[in-house]
């Protein structure tokens, strides 16, 4: 670590705004994949756990305000595609 304090970080997992009774699927994944990174050209891991979706945010010194904002709408838009997706 850092001894001034300087270069800070931080991790935190966030439970995702999908239904637990949606499973880890190959198709699920690959869109929560596709979709972060293509669409949204930003990515945070996701995992389910404990009948829930998670995703893990880390904060780097690099990192603006801005890019979690950007990370915020992409994970909005691709847990409603995974919900839209399930009901097919």
């Amino acid at each position: 670590m850092d001894p001034d304090g300087e270069l800070t970080l931080n991790m935190v997992n966030v439970e995702l705004p999908i239904p637990g009774d949606i499973k880890y699927s190959d198709e699920v994944n690959s869109l929560l994949v596709n979709t972060l990174l293509v669409e949204w050209n930003t990515y945070a891991a996701h995992y389910y756990h404990n009948g829930k979706w998670w995703t893990r945010c880390s904060a780097q010194v690099w990192n603006e305000i801005s890019d979690f904002e950007v990370l915020a709408d992409a994970l909005k838009d691709v847990c409603e595609k995974v919900v839209k997706f399930s009901k097919q």
